[in-house]
């Protein structure tokens, strides 16, 4: 039993302690950074992907943040903006299609990936830390 003279702002701390113990912890504000969201999609990708090594990783998540950039890329502006060859974007833009991420076309003599509704919902609620983190493999 607490003492009638006991300070209010032992009642106060208390019930401060109380409010923030059912209070969901804060997000990481780091999480928007630009090496964190590359992470995040990194992980996704393997989990979405099945990657057996993370070799490709990469590569991937260059070619979908890149197309995050730009609504469609020829393989040319792709591999540009990866920052990887040409062959290796091309590599990527296919497995992602393969995934259901990315749809081609052509036009002309020029090749362009682009991405599909599904992954661009499937990617914006990723670097938005929406999705829950996938299944450690």
């Amino acid at each position: 039993m607490l003492p009638e003279s006991a300070p209010a702002s032992l009642v106060e701390r208390f019930a401060e302690r109380v409010i923030r113990r059912d209070q969901p912890p804060q997000p990481d504000p780091q999480r928007f950074e630009p090496p964190q969201v590359a992470a995040r999609v990194g992980r996704h990708l393997r989990a979405r992907l099945a990657l057996p090594t993370d070799h490709q990783l990469p590569v991937l998540v260059a070619v979908c943040l890149a197309l995050m950039e730009q609504p469609a890329c020829a393989t040319s502006a792709l591999a540009q903006a990866a920052g990887v060859r040409r062959p290796a974007a091309n590599r990527a833009a296919m497995r992602l299609q393969r995934a259901g991420l990315t749809d081609d076309y052509w036009e002309g003599h020029y090749h362009y990936y682009q991405l599909t509704r599904t992954g661009e919902d499937w990617l914006l609620a990723v670097v938005q830390d929406t999705l829950p983190e996938p299944a450690p493999r």
